[in-house]
This record gives structure tokens, sequence and C-alpha cells, in this order.
């Protein structure tokens, strides 16, 4: 059994905070079973209110219950992905659209580059303009257009794919599998010996269960090239992020020599381990 509800978008943007619930698009279908809910592409009769109902419901998801739901992400991201469509097929829809993406730019001060990918430019009117998120959005979607996925197939081809990560991931990589940074780069160190230190204050700090395993040492440059060592840190995190910093440094050069044919995968790799890096750090202090 599904019902047909019919809206008339018209508020300010002011006003997109206190709303109360999930804007329905237009002749959008519900369906009172469980599973999910047969698309209809709503009929877009304003397009500068039709965005102002997008970023209301983006932001309910991101502050709301529906911080974790996938799926309402899925459904706005369907609704972006819908407005592509349009543009991308009708000249008056085009102009329209376009029209309100730059009201939309020029009253909320979004910082909108007019150059970019058009994907990229609807995502970040609704999403607002945070460069992360409307990158991994806009790829996600691009990699949707790239493989011809229909607007009503969208919620099926992200769930499938294992998220909008994965399939942001999906071009980034070129299809190619996930280089292991932290392996590679040991690999290539392996026989690496710039320096040998022998030191009590030092050795006192080591793990003596931890031989073989790599280890940070933190130290300030001093004149003539000396090093003095200031800290020794053994925290997994914190290894892995620098030895992933050696790699994305040094990739290219041991492909060069031939000596590293992999691909390399995505930078953000390197942020999510330094993050992890400093959680672990300050789990470690606090136990």
């Amino acid at each position: 059994m599904t019902t047909t509800l019919e809206t008339n978008v018209n508020f300010n943007i002011a006003d997109i905070a206190a709303l109360p619930s999930i804007t329905v698009p237009a002749n959008a279908t519900i369906s009172v079973d469980t599973g999910e809910s047969e698309w209809v592409a709503p009929v877009i009769n304003n397009a500068y209110n039709t965005i102002v109902s997008l970023v209301a419901d983006q932001e309910i998801w991101l502050n709301g219950v529906h911080r974790t739901a996938n799926e309402q992400l899925y459904v706005i991201l369907q609704r972006c992905y819908h407005l592509y469509s349009l543009m991308a097929s009708d000249k008056a829809q085009n102009e329209n659209l376009k029209a309100a993406i730059e009201r939309h730019n020029n009253e909320r001060n979004l910082g909108i580059d007019t150059k970019s990918h058009t994907m990229t430019n609807i995502i970040k009117v609704v999403f607002g303009a945070d460069r992360r998120r409307a990158s991994s959005y806009s790829s996600a979607l691009r990699v949707a257009l790239a493989e011809k996925v229909e607007v009503q197939d969208l919620p099926k081809f992200l769930r499938d794919a294992g998220g909008v990560e994965e399939v942001r991931r999906q071009q980034t990589n070129g299809g190619a599998p996930k280089v292991d940074k932290v392996e590679a780069a040991v690999r290539q160190i392996a026989n690496v010996n710039l320096a040998v230190i022998d030191a009590d204050a030092v050795s006192s700090k080591l793990d003596c269960g931890a031989i073989g395993k790599q280890v940070v040492l933190v130290a300030t440059q001093d004149v003539n090239g000396t090093l003095n060592i200031n800290a020794v840190v053994q925290t997994e995190g914190v290894t892995k992020a620098v030895l992933t910093a050696i790699y994305n440094a040094e990739h290219k050069e041991w492909a060069n020599l031939g000596q590293e044919d992999q691909p390399a995968s995505e930078a953000d790799e390197l942020d999510a381990l330094i993050n992890a890096a400093v959680n672990d750090t300050d789990f470690a202090a606090a136990a």
C-alpha cells in the first residue's frame, strides 16, 4: 500500500533549523510495508525552494538521529543525483537550477567555484562547502554517473558497493586494489641504516619485547646536522602514520627505480592514520 503526498515547499532559509521532520518531496510515495520505498521523481516547480528543502533534510540527518542512518543519506544523495540528471537532460531546468545554485551560493556565502563539476556544486549547495565531504559525495555520485546508474537505482548501488566511501575509493584508485602503504614502506627501508644509536637514555625507554618492530624517535636538528633525541614513541598507530608518510613521500622514486610498482591509494588515508595515532596515544597516556 502506498500513499502519495504532495507538498508545497515555501519558507525562508533562516527557518531551516526549526523544521521538525524530514521534508517529503512532491509526489513521493511512502510505503507502509517494510522494505525499500519506490522512487518517484519529484516535480521541480521552484528550483530554489527545492534546494532549501534538501538543505533542511541533510541538516536534520547530520545533526539528529539520522547521523548514522545511511539509508536516509542515500535518499538525499538520490535527490541530488536527480537534480543533476535534470540539468543534464532539460535545458530549461538546467538554467533554473543553475540560477538557484548561484543564488544559494551568494546568499549563504558558500564560496562555490562555478568552474567545478556541476555535481560537486550541487553537493556543496546542499551539504555545505566542507571540502572533504563535498569531494567524497561528489566523487561517489560521479562514479555512479560513469556506470550509468539510474536515479531510482542509486541507493541500491551505494548499498551494494559497501557505502559512499567505498564507491569513492573505487574512483580514487581507478579500481585498483588498495596499497598497504605501511608494509610497502617497511619493505623499502628494511635494509637502510642511516645511523646506530646506543645510548642508555634511549634504550631505557624501549620495550625489550618489541625487538624487530619500528620505533619513532623525535629529534631536534642542531648545527652541522646533529640530532638531539627528545622522545621515543613505540605506539603502533604513530609508527604506522610515519611509515605511511614515508611511502607517500618516496613511492614515486621507488617506482622510477623499479623497486615499487604498486599504485598509490588515496591521500586521505594518512589523515585517518594520524587521527588513529592520536587516539592510541591518548589511550596509552590514560592507562
